[in-house]
């Protein structure tokens, strides 16, 4: 008996030891979470922020470019079906931070063009054709236009943009796969681990974060186009050009390189956190999470049972359930308008920064600085007096869909004026003239299915269609090696309706998507009403006759 109480006193110091480790709480999972998703999205976000930039870098088309900033959802869609069948089959942390370490080197590829290509020489032949000054609408030969920066074309120039696409595109798809387990592992390891209490405020910070990363992003992009391009291969006194200039390039690759590194650091913690921590314990449950966990204890069987599932037989069910869920028109309304806002959001966080400094005449960096500081904001704004909504007044889904029909309504009648507000196409000589449905046990299905239609349908197409829009409204393509680069100069009122006109498109469509919601909803509580009454009628008949008897007879 006395050799045993020193061993037991020895367990329980090892096992406060390792309470006391940072690894094995989910505080701690939840804040590299967040340092990690930010940083992912510095990196995927950092695109679009400089997306114009590297257009004149590179003589890249919209269209093209817009080819580029969809092509990580290539890898992510293609792995989505295996993240599903992985779910807590594997060790989650460590695969996050294998996750994290190949979006690390998709970002650190996507700076290499700028190491193994030339110095960035810029257009001297037209140097006040495209600035501000009064010099632009004066009379100018076409010979000036006609084979603009052709001159420069060497068979190494032309193996050195194709080399520049091919890398950045696969830098791209290794950035879709690398983001693949990222957040569907963080969350469900955090749900599984969290108590019933906590999880909610810990899912909600991550996901505000998600919107807080965009805007970070452009802020970023904002600051490094500041810099010249080629700041490490030549002096500040060789470069004639300022950041006002157009033909300016800033240093686009340094962003990439910044964001990256953060990423690596961020994917360290991972490998350290362990497969399964202990469950943490709330202080003072409520009636609501008991009820919750008891739930949760009912279907735990269920969700067993879906893990025990080989690989074959899940690759089987998986039409079988999207065939089942795209058959409710509640589920597949909802993606459907989800796609419309989606491909919208895509296309005109891609070219947002284009459109402004087109169509007001901004620098780059300026263009990124109002985006960061203002649009994202105002979307957070957006998400958090939704939220606040919801909670306050606890909706039902009608009402839910109710209120998605007026949002995208003022959604529309706010963006219809914006077809007509812009400034002109100036006049240069040579270019303008010539002078909540669907099965508990496909919950996570349902979910994966939605994520993989967004993808498929609106994160890859939106910002090559709103690419090839823009593509149409130019006036003036740059031309290398005998082929069309980048667009030199626009029909500024082209642009914009074509650009914006494409957003009103897709918010048509989802408002008629969630219109047709509401009315389903509807239609589907007046039947259930209905029948309801119907069941209460003979209740109601049965003590209307016991009410009109005599008090003896009833006695």
């Amino acid at each position: 008996m006395t050799s045993k109480a020193p061993r037991s006193s020895q367990i329980d110091t090892a096992r406060n030891t390792l309470c006391r480790s940072p690894f094995l709480s989910v505080k701690f999972f939840v804040f590299c979470h967040g340092l990690l998703q930010l940083s992912q999205l510095l990196v995927s976000g950092y695109l679009k922020s400089s997306i114009s930039t590297i257009e004149r870098r590179y003589g890249l088309s919209s269209q093209t470019s817009g080819l580029l900033a969809s092509f990580n959802e290539v890898g992510n869609t293609l792995l989505i079906v295996f993240v599903s069948y992985l779910g807590s089959r594997v060790h989650r942390p460590r695969l996050i931070g294998c996750g994290a370490l190949l979006v690390s080197l998709a970002g650190f590829l996507m700076a290499l063009p700028h190491f193994i290509t030339g110095p960035y020489k810029y257009d001297h032949s037209v140097a006040s054709t495209f600035s501000n000054t009064t010099d632009l609408c004066q009379p100018r030969a076409l010979g000036a236009w006609a084979n603009l920066s052709d001159a420069s074309c060497t068979p190494h120039a032309s193996r050195e943009n194709h080399e520049v696409l091919l890398v950045m595109f696969m830098a791209q798809a290794l950035l879709g796969i690398g983001g693949v387990p990222i957040q569907p592992f963080g969350i469900s390891y955090i749900d599984d681990f969290a108590s019933e209490r906590n999880s909610p405020l810990y899912l909600g910070i991550l996901f505000s974060l998600t919107v807080i990363g965009p805007g970070v992003a452009f802020m970023l992009g904002s600051a490094m186009l500041q810099f010249y391009v080629d700041i490490d291969k030549v002096s500040t006194a060789e470069v004639q050009l300022t950041s006002k200039d157009p033909r300016w390039v800033g240093a686009w690759w340094l962003g990439f390189l910044v964001a990256a590194s953060l990423v690596a650091l961020c994917a360290l913690p991972y490998f350290f956190f362990p497969r399964e921590m202990p469950k943490e314990v709330a202080r003072g449950k409520d009636r609501a999470s008991k009820k919750r966990e008891d739930m949760l204890s009912q279907l735990r069987p269920r969700s067993q049972h879906m893990e025990s599932l080989s690989l074959l037989e899940f690759i089987r069910r998986f039409p079988v359930v999207l065939l089942r869920n795209l058959r409710h028109p509640t589920y597949l309304l909802v993606v459907l308008a989800q796609v419309n806002i989606s491909a919208m959001v895509a296309g005109l966080a891609t070219f947002m920064g284009k459109f402004l400094e087109r169509q007001f005449s901004l620098t780059a960096s300026l263009a990124n600085m109002i985006i960061g500081a203002v649009n994202i904001p105002g979307a957070m704004v957006g998400i958090v007096v939704g939220g606040a909504i919801l909670k306050r007044f606890q909706m039902s889904l009608r009402q839910c869909s109710a209120l998605c029909v007026l949002g995208m309504l003022l959604c529309l009648l706010m963006a219809f004026p914006l077809l007509f507000l812009g400034c002109p196409t100036q006049k240069v000589a040579g270019v303008t003239h010539w002078d909540r449905s669907i099965h508990p046990e496909d919950k996570s299905f349902a979910v994966g299915i939605q994520f993989m239609l967004l993808r498929v349908l609106a994160w890859m197409p939106g910002p090559v269609l709103y690419g090839s829009a823009i593509d149409t409204s130019c006036m003036l393509w740059e031309r290398r090696c005998e082929r069309r680069a980048a667009c030199r100069y626009y029909d500024n009122t082209l642009f914009r309706h074509r650009y914006l006109g494409l957003q009103f498109f897709f918010e048509v469509g989802a408002f008629l998507c969630f219109g047709a919601v509401y009315l389903i909803l509807r239609k589907q509580e007046r039947e259930a009403s209905q029948e309801e009454e119907t069941k209460a009628e003979p209740e109601k008949e049965k003590l209307a006759g016991n009410s009109t008897k005599s008090p003896e007879s009833r006695v």
